[in-house]
């Protein structure tokens, strides 16, 4: 059971550390700010990612009882990163980030890795950025598009909400999710994913 820190530790966290952070770029800046760019996200999940291996690495350093860790994901759990809701496609950066931090945190305290362990880990982030680059990549659905609309009027059904967005818009909508109603600005916000017509 070890009870420090060792030279071995050391390297064994620096080499760790590295494929982490080459990898949470990769998916945080890389892809995730040129696609979308919004800074807050990307330090939000950077911070995440780099958080939860560094707990990770204290955890397996201590050799802390697997209470600890689920602890952990419960706290993670609750946290609100921001105000508002998260899209799906925000979720699955969030989700990619953690998993990032958690397939490098794997044996940081351990002896230096072999080549075998190295290219083990090199390939588990090498498969969690393609997933990324690939299922977000805009060529993949570029018909099927997603922005939140504010309306300046409350419509009472279905039909005729649809319709507007519609005749608004340009595009037929695919679904939609109301996001507020204001009804002393008589205002109505929504998220809606529509498909151009070709």
């Amino acid at each position: 059971m070890p009870t420090g820190v060792t030279s071995a530790n050391i390297a064994s966290f620096g080499a760790h550390f590295a494929a982490n952070l080459i990898a949470i770029a990769v998916v945080a800046y890389g892809i995730y700010f040129q696609r979308y760019s919004r800074r807050d996200l990307l330090m939000a999940y950077t911070s995440l990612n780099i958080g939860l291996f560094l707990v990770m690495t204290i955890i397996s350093l201590h050799q802390t009882g697997l209470g600890v860790g689920f602890g952990l994901f419960a706290i993670l759990s609750i946290i609100r990163i921001r105000s508002e809701e998260f899209s799906i496609t925000e979720l699955a950066y969030a989700f990619i980030g953690l998993a990032i931090a958690l397939i490098n945190a794997l044996g940081v305290t351990e002896e230096m890795p072999t080549l075998l362990d190295g290219l083990f880990i090199l390939i588990l982030n090498t498969a969690a950025v393609l997933v990324v680059y690939v299922m977000d990549h805009p060529r993949l659905l570029r018909r099927v598009g997603r922005r939140q609309i504010t309306l300046d009027t409350i419509h009472s059904t279905d039909q005729g909400l649809r319709a507007d967005l519609e005749r608004r818009l340009g595009v037929r909508v695919l679904d939609y999710a109301i996001a507020q109603i204001d009804y002393v600005r008589e205002i109505t916000v929504l998220n809606v994913r529509y498909a151009n017509e070709p």
